[in-house]
């Protein structure tokens, strides 16, 4: 769940960077590269090198653009191939990636389709060359023009078994300059307030843990304080990493910072949210095998969803390996999100078939029924999140791009709240009443460190005859 954030940063990770992505025999006759939203008088430059076009069989590779320049071939037209580049103008993304899918099933030359808002850059005319390797081109965005593009790299002919490769510099900056996308000019004020939001957060939970008895306070308390605190250097970061990014294109050092506090956020997320799930420090001192066994294997998962995460980061968007390390992020993301909620699950059964063990019913009625609450808080912070985010950001204007991310923080600043509201140290916390009964009470719940067995075992009653 903690790559539900980072899923959604993706694509404004990118944007306003100065990309310089390199393409190695890449095969795809079509693959979206970049966007970027443009306001009236934005600027793209691009430079294309090392430009080749190559057959599958090595002994029949050419590199055309050579051949042609070093007389090898009369023209270029004699290399019968149509390579380029196209800016497209699209509503937002959703449309930009449906028009390159649909141009990719029904083998469509987008350079051929071009509309009067696209940029076309065609790397298969001579009169582009500024050079015979060195590719140059620049466009500014004129007055009515502005709006979300899509950098898009289409190989019409030839079509089948061939590759191409080449090395690309683009650069996209709006008039000040500003190397941001029109819809992430906001991003650091909104990081910026946020962080301040967690911060206030925190102190109010720090008060609350001084405050309360100091029996009432247990380990879990504290590593939520922990979680809050990466929060907000997370959030305090990536603020000034996009604002380094919005005046120089680059983020510089910023992004080794960034990437620290949120491999510890995302893994201090899960730990938390396991640990009360399974009752640790809570309903009990100590974890059994199983649930030991799951901490483990979501911990695992974390290091490689965040090894996952940083390939993504820092790989070009269009590049066959960012597919694929995408893909490996989307999947580990869903196992870890249902790995979570099945120490939750765990613990209503358990609560459930104890419920009615002693004499004490109403009590153990009111921590089934908090973790009930616990467990749809999980739920609908996974589905706003994952699902209604993505639907809004798919939808929204370029301009409004920014509030994927508010919506996303602002989710998870209320689950936060909720969470310590719901468990914060309290005499009457039915939830954390549990640890100053007697020593008895876990075992009744079938929650100490032997599992459910104990609820299996059948008791013994002595009848006097």
């Amino acid at each position: 769940m903690a790559r539900l954030g980072l899923l959604a940063l993706l694509p404004a990770l990118a944007a306003g960077l100065i990309h310089e992505p390199e393409f190695d025999r890449d095969a795809r006759g079509i693959f979206a590269i970049e966007t970027f939203g443009f306001l009236a008088g934005g600027v793209m430059e691009f430079e294309v090198s090392k430009f080749e076009v190559e057959a599958a069989k090595p002994e029949t590779s050419y590199d055309c653009m050579r051949a042609a320049n070093t007389a090898r071939l009369p023209d270029r037209r004699s290399c019968a191939y149509k390579v380029g580049l196209l800016m497209m103008r699209t509503s937002s993304k959703s449309a930009s990636e449906q028009r390159v899918q649909e141009a990719a099933e029904e083998g469509t030359c987008l350079l051929d389709a071009a509309a009067d808002d696209d940029v076309l850059i065609d790397l298969s005319d001579e009169e582009t060359w500024s050079t015979p390797d060195v590719m140059n081109f620049e466009h500014t965005v004129p007055k009515g023009k502005e709006g979300f593009y899509s950098l898009v790299f289409n190989r019409c002919a030839p079509d089948g078994q061939h590759a191409v490769s080449f090395t690309l510099k683009a650069v996209f900056r709006n008039p000040g300059p500003d190397y941001l996308s029109a819809g992430d000019g906001p991003l650091p004020t909104v990081y910026y307030c946020f962080a301040a939001a967690f911060a206030a957060a925190l102190g109010v939970w720090m008060m609350v843990l001084r405050r309360s008895a100091p029996r009432t306070v247990v380990h879990i308390h504290k590593l939520m304080a922990v979680l809050v605190m990466f929060k907000v250097m997370t959030l305090l970061f990536d603020g000034v990493r996009y604002q380094v990014i919005g005046h120089t294109g680059h983020a510089d050092g910023w992004t080794v910072v960034f990437y620290i506090f949120t491999v510890l956020r995302s893994i201090s997320l899960f730990v938390v949210i396991l640990l009360i799930g399974m009752g640790w420090s809570l309903l009990k001192p100590s974890l059994n095998e199983r649930e030991k066994k799951i901490i483990f294997f979501v911990l695992t998962l974390q290091v490689l969803d965040n090894i996952a995460f940083l390939v993504v980061d820092e790989t070009a968007p269009g590049s066959q390996s960012y597919l694929q390390w995408r893909d490996v992020l989307h999947l580990v993301d869903i196992i870890c999100c249902c790995a979570i909620l099945f120490p939750i699950v765990w613990s209503i059964r358990h609560l459930r078939q104890g419920a009615g063990t002693d004499g004490k019913m109403a009590a153990n009625l009111n921590r089934l029924e908090t973790f009930r609450y616990f467990y749809i808080m999980v739920i609908s912070y996974i589905y706003f999140t994952r699902i209604v985010v993505y639907l809004t950001a798919a939808v929204i204007p370029f301009q409004l791009s920014w509030l994927k991310v508010f919506l996303e923080e602002a989710a998870t600043l209320l689950f936060y709240v909720l969470t310590g509201v719901k468990f914060r140290p309290a005499e009457d916390n039915p939830y954390v009443k549990l640890s100053q009964e007697d020593d008895d009470d876990t075992e009744e719940f079938g929650l100490d460190d032997e599992g459910v067995e104990l609820l299996e075992q059948p008791k013994t009653v002595l009848t006097k005859v």
